[in-house]
């Protein structure tokens, strides 16, 4: 695929921004690296390679639950207004 000012106009237009000559030339020039670099990707062979979902070791970092009270119930049952069998009204 050959970027040129047409396709660069199309996406501006697209994305209302709008590119001035000396940003239109460098994107023309920045986006034909970037799609020879893909099309070279294109001739790789991959037959055979199980694909991967990460590339570096991946483990859960959560930490254990401590199940503890942050409160007492009797103590904290005096000081709410709003306490009925065991639960709060909000």
């Amino acid at each position: 695929m050959k970027i040129n000012k047409d396709i660069l106009k199309v996406c501006s237009k697209n994305l209302l921004i709008d590119f001035s000559e000396q940003e239109q030339a460098f994107l023309e020039s920045e986006l034909e690296e970037v799609i020879k670099n893909f099309e070279l990707l294109k001739d790789i062979n991959l037959e055979g390679v199980e694909p991967t979902n990460y590339s570096i070791e991946f483990s859960n970092q959560l930490r254990e639950d401590d199940d503890q009270n942050s409160y007492e119930d009797e103590e904290y049952i005096k000081t709410r207004k709003n306490f009925k069998e065991g639960l709060i009204k909000v």
